[in-house]
């Protein structure tokens, strides 16, 4: 009987040094770009604290893959390239660092604390993604946001949208102008941000 084994033993032998299983396919992952931010302090520093709560969104946009419409009531993922976090976190990471870079605030906090705060910002990230429009890539980025007391009372609420043109259609170009479009939708969510907090007492 072990006779028998032996040539099956040595086929055995000789496939452990090569994988007859495919290569995973390589995966690239982005990180979501942004610009130096640029000496923008408000005037008026309020002294009240501020959360700011991850968007809510639906489940394809609520994940890591970089979504994108070919072509009208069309949605796709680009292949073989992820975010580096799911699309809400990573904006509302940006909003973070332009809020606490203008410094309207006493503080300003993540949803991941469990620190009691003032005020909260909320929203829905209702677009993320990139579109072809006369065969050209944009990326659209929608966000309704809500301005909220810390007992849950809406005190202001506005929709935001960009749309930034890619240079090119390289998956590349679709992630910095993913990147540009970040940076405009937190200026003017901050802009907006600093006009109604004005009137908060």
């Amino acid at each position: 009987m072990r006779l028998l084994w032996t040539p099956v033993l040595l086929v055995l032998m000789g496939l452990s040094g090569c994988s007859v299983l495919p290569k995973a396919a390589e995966l690239d992952v982005y990180n979501l770009p942004a610009q130096e931010l640029q000496s923008n302090k408000a005037g008026h520093r309020l002294n009240k604290t501020l959360r700011v709560n991850k968007p809510v969104a639906s489940p394809l946009l609520d994940s890591s893959h970089i979504v994108v419409v070919p072509e009208a009531h069309r949605v796709s993922v680009y292949k073989g390239v992820r975010w580096s976090d799911r699309a809400p976190v990573l904006l509302r990471d940006r909003l973070l660092e332009v809020l606490r870079h203008r410094d309207l605030l006493a503080a300003v906090v993540s949803d991941d604390t469990q620190a009691s705060v003032d005020l909260v910002l909320a929203g829905e990230l209702r677009a993320f993604q990139s579109e072809y429009r006369d065969e050209r890539a944009v990326v659209r980025i929608r966000l309704q946001v809500s301005l909220l007391q810390g007992d849950g009372k809406i005190l202001a609420s506005r929709g935001f949208e960009v749309i930034e043109r890619a240079r090119t259609e390289k998956v590349r170009a679709v992630v910095d102008a993913f990147g540009l479009a970040g940076d405009q939708l937190a200026s003017k969510v901050a802009d907006w941000l600093s006009v109604e907090m004005q009137r908060v007492r």
